[in-house]
């Protein structure tokens, strides 16, 4: 098990880890520069995670790995709706439709290896925002 970093990745080893992807990971942040990063550490399994807030409210977090990122969801039952009747791909709208549904609501996450991947990963978010 590698130690455990007291500090959060920097840019230089974020672009190391993602390499391609890391493109999209600052172009996402660019887009939403009206949310606020917050590095947060959740043990050696899970590691560091950059959690988005709007104002004090967690919208997503996103957790690197080797070549690509995912950002995670958890969508309320508002926000299922919406997402349900919303632009997002059959195969999306499948994922949160079965996904399992936890106290703050249900899991949903995109793998993000291109910018491609990013017009799912905005529509959430902005379903999100409006919740």
């Amino acid at each position: 098990m590698p130690p455990v970093t007291p500090v959060p990745p920097s840019q230089a080893e974020l672009r190391q880890m993602l390499g391609e992807s890391f493109a999209a990971f600052e172009s996402f942040l660019t887009q939403n520069g009206d949310l606020r990063p917050e590095w947060k550490h959740y043990g050696a399994k899970l590691g560091w995670n950059l959690k988005l807030f709007h104002k004090k409210r967690n919208l997503c977090f996103i957790a690197p790995h080797d070549s690509h990122w995912v950002i995670g969801f958890a969508l309320g039952a508002k926000a299922v709706d919406m997402a349900l009747s919303s632009a997002l791909a059959h195969s999306i709208k499948q994922e949160v439709r079965e996904a399992k549904t936890y106290g703050e609501g249900r899991g949903v996450r995109i793998t993000v290896k291109a910018r491609d991947d990013l017009v799912p990963a905005q529509i959430l978010l902005e379903i999100k925002k409006a919740g």
